[in-house]
């Protein structure tokens, strides 16, 4: 990545453009799409400018071959507090159906999972929401009530959400007659880390 005239090797992580959330939350992506927008997210010294110039290439694994150019984008600020959120969504299916209360099978697997993710809030592919009951037995069957009538066929879903963090492998790269690559975190202080965002159009 080079920022400004600085070139740095990184692992960004990539989120959705949505610089103003209310919550400062972020969808993450787990690729980047052919000519949308994204905004990356690593760990790099503190680079003041909302306007400094970002370029981004890809390494390859053959050290022979030249690198790729990948995107470019401007510099967003240098945010610690953003908060990437990966979604996982874990499915079941229901076994048994009587009016609004179903037993529920396949989505856990044990009785302290169904313990512990109880407050969480369940809903299906066909739009009815409830929650879990009590679990029934040591496999992973549950009682779960909804706000409707679901059908057998139905799918009931979880949806659970995790932080990411961009991966701690950030080193400074200096260009001379020889390519030299070392870790500035051997000598830099923790207080200048930060974690930089910068917002990118990925080029096809």
């Amino acid at each position: 990545m080079c920022a400004g005239f600085r070139f740095y090797e990184v692992r960004p992580i990539w989120s959705q453009p949505s610089i103003r959330a209310s919550n400062n939350v972020h969808k993450f992506e787990r690729y980047l799409r052919p000519g949308k927008m994204n905004i990356g997210s690593v760990y790099m010294p503190v680079t003041f400018g909302s306007t400094t110039p970002i370029l981004i290439f890809k390494q390859e694994d053959d050290p022979e071959l030249p690198i790729s150019f990948v995107g470019n984008g401007t510099l967003i600020g240098s945010e610690p507090q953003r908060i990437i959120a990966k979604r996982i969504v874990l499915t079941g299916h229901p076994y048994k159906v009587h009016k609004k209360t179903a037993t529920i099978r396949y989505l856990f697997f044990n009785r302290e999972d169904i313990e512990y993710f109880k407050p969480i809030e369940l809903k299906t592919k066909k739009g009815k929401i409830g929650h879990i009951k009590e679990p029934l037995g040591t496999h992973g069957y549950f009682k779960a009530k909804f706000d409707g009538m679901i059908d057998q066929m139905d799918t009931i879903c979880l949806t659970l959400y995790k932080r990411c963090f961009p991966k701690w492998s950030t080193t400074q790269s200096i260009n001379s007659d020889h390519h030299l690559s070392k870790s500035f975190f051997q000598s830099a202080h923790p207080q200048n880390l930060s974690s930089t965002s910068a917002i990118m159009e990925i080029d096809n």
